[in-house]
């Protein structure tokens, strides 16, 4: 309990006649009596605020939110009496409300509907704990804060919304439902049986078919369908650097989804591994329910402070995925990666296409636009421009070895990362 505005405007008026009585013997008893009659007052308003039974409150909450989007939060309030309270509820700090708290008139036996706005700003299951409500005294002298209604859980996912954004308008056709041409020809998945054509290979002949029909048949093949498409995931303190609001993760899953969509569109199938952090392994699931699956695994991660490790996220992925497919490493490349990385992905090379994708901190291009007006701006505009030299030169020795390299800023990363995946399928390389 705490006092009201009016309780400390009494309690200075009291004060004042006080300070009179100092002066004026006369007002003694005056002071006396109204010191006495504040005391009573005040205990009929703690009585009467022990014995009150709160309001009841129920809230209606999405069970699932996207990071950045703005939803509406309905609370209603019931009371066996007219009061007026103050609510407030108390959102997750991963959030941003609007409308907080608010002044409700409560009428008796009656619901009251209020609503509020919260926009959710990580990722990951959020608590909505208890709410609050207060409320004074009869007297109004008094006033009284409990705690009302039941915590509540919602999950926040990737925002969808924001990674189809980066699409142009060329690629929606496809998150439409377009399909890449099947090859056909020298492929790797029996298709059909067809008469022999000029220039046919004589490999491709079926003889048992040729003594069937007394003609010459060749078997045709297309690119093999139902491929593997698997994210080794950098989970990893170099992750945890921001940009903007959202961190390199946060891109990177962004990047992910997107791929992920295309891909089981595509009728691939994806999975996902996460290393240097929580260990998360889905094996490559495909399908219409695919992304969901995808979803679940990935909405909650989180960057951890453990350096990147590459080869124990390689030594999990080998150990776990034994068919071929595209291993789509999602990281932040430093200068000094060649020499870790090359090893290992040679290894995954074996069996595996490999394709890194990094990255690059957009405050790297920020600086090299700043002018350069002093020699400390010299200095570091050259050193910005030696760490991007190292980090390409990093990039060359991969693509020397036969691993693809991908090194975009984070808004660019998704729609490239597509972009690359769509050349090797129509190159059949998988």
């Amino acid at each position: 309990m705490r006092p009201t505005r009016r309780a400390l405007l009494a309690a200075l008026c009291w004060l004042g006649l006080g300070i009179a009585t100092a002066f004026v013997r006369e007002l003694q008893l005056p002071f006396l009596i109204a010191g006495g009659s504040l005391v009573v007052l005040a205990l009929i308003d703690v009585i009467t605020l022990m014995r009150r039974a709160p309001p009841t409150l129920t809230r209606a909450l999405p069970q699932v939110m996207a990071v950045g989007e703005r939803y509406a939060v309905e609370l209603s309030l019931h009371s066996d009496r007219k009061e007026r309270v103050v609510v407030h509820d108390h959102t997750p700090e991963s959030g941003v409300a609007e409308g907080l708290p608010a002044t409700l008139q409560l009428l008796p036996d009656r619901i009251t509907r209020w609503s509020y706005h919260f926009r959710p700003t990580s990722r990951g299951l959020l608590r909505f704990p208890t709410a609050s409500v207060l409320f004074t005294g009869t007297l109004g002298l008094l006033e009284q804060e409990r705690r009302i209604g039941d915590a509540a859980d919602s999950r926040v996912y990737p925002n969808f919304r924001r990674v189809a954004a980066h699409a142009s308008v060329g690629e929606a056709a496809l998150y439409q439902g377009a399909q890449l041409q099947r090859r056909r020809g020298q492929g790797t998945e029996f298709h059909q049986l067809r008469e022999y054509r000029e220039g046919d290979s004589p490999r491709s002949v079926d003889w048992k078919a040729v003594a069937r029909r007394r003609q010459m048949i060749s078997r045709e093949y297309r690119s093999e369908q139902n491929q593997n498409v698997v994210f080794l995931l950098d989970c990893g303190r170099r992750m945890r650097a921001h940009d903007g609001q959202l961190s390199l993760l946060d891109q990177a899953l962004d990047a992910l989804l997107l791929l992920s969509y295309v891909a089981l569109r595509q009728g691939d199938s994806v999975g996902v591994l996460t290393f240097s952090g929580v260990l998360r392994w889905l094996p490559p699931v495909r399908g219409a329910g695919g992304l969901q699956v995808v979803l679940q695994t990935i909405y909650d991660l989180q960057s951890s402070t453990e350096p990147t490790d590459f080869e124990e996220g390689v030594a999990r992925l080998s150990a776990r995925q034994r068919r071929r497919a595209l291993i789509v490493l999602l990281t932040n490349l430093n200068d000094h990666d060649a020499r870790a990385l090359t090893a290992p992905l040679l290894t995954l090379r074996e069996r595996h296409m490999v394709l890194v994708a990094s990255l690059r901190e957009p405050e790297l291009r920020h600086q090299l636009e700043q002018p350069v007006l002093t020699l400390d701006d010299g200095m570091c505009a050259l050193s910005t421009l030696g760490y991007l030299d190292a980090r390409r030169a990093a990039r060359n020795q991969l693509s020397a070895a036969g691993i693809h390299t991908l090194d975009a800023e984070p808004n660019a990363l998704p729609r490239q990362l597509v972009e690359q995946y769509l050349r090797i399928k129509r190159a059949g390389a998988l």
